[in-house]
């Protein structure tokens, strides 16, 4: 499997790969995830537009995962995280983060920064697992319901880079 810099032109991949991944929220009890809402168009005019970038993780012909990130003053932040279902406990959204973490480290900066639902015990365990940190909680309010929010942090770390792939 590979991890390759997505372009514009990936952006129905990246859309599908998305919803794949997020399918899960389409019934949320209280509230679906926002991923579910984007649209191809969406995906291409932030990638074209609004300064974000993406990885996708290919294996053969066939899309895997992907992350979406974009830079911040001290570091990067990575969101919309998605493992397609087939494809999750293989360890590629680890592999993910740590490509941003390597680029982090390659564009000077410090911290890799993501936002996770607090809800959502294995991903916090997973990231906190791996060196992350709590920065913060926030409650969000959308359609009328509230939603915990934690906001992680770690310091990009040059072992993530040396890691064999």
């Amino acid at each position: 499997m590979n991890i390759v810099q997505a372009q514009a032109a990936d952006a129905a991949y990246i859309h599908n790969i998305m919803l794949r991944s997020f399918a899960h929220y389409q019934n949320h009890p209280e509230l679906p995830s926002g991923a579910l809402e984007e649209t191809t168009v969406s995906v291409y005019q932030a990638l074209t537009a609004r300064g974000e970038e993406a990885l996708i993780v290919w294996d053969d012909n066939h899309p895997a995962a992907m992350v979406r990130y974009r830079d911040q003053e001290d570091g990067i932040e990575f969101f919309r995280l998605s493992v397609v279902p087939e494809y999750r406990g293989r360890g590629l959204a680890r592999r993910l983060i740590r490509e941003v973490e390597r680029r982090c480290i390659d564009r000077g900066k410090a911290i890799v920064r993501c936002k996770v639902r607090a809800e959502e015990k294995a991903n916090m365990k997973m990231y906190r697992h791996i060196g992350f940190e709590k920065e913060k909680q926030e409650t969000w309010e959308r359609k009328g319901t509230t939603l915990e929010v934690a906001f992680m942090k770690k310091k990009a770390e040059a072992a993530a880079v040396e890691e064999p792939q």
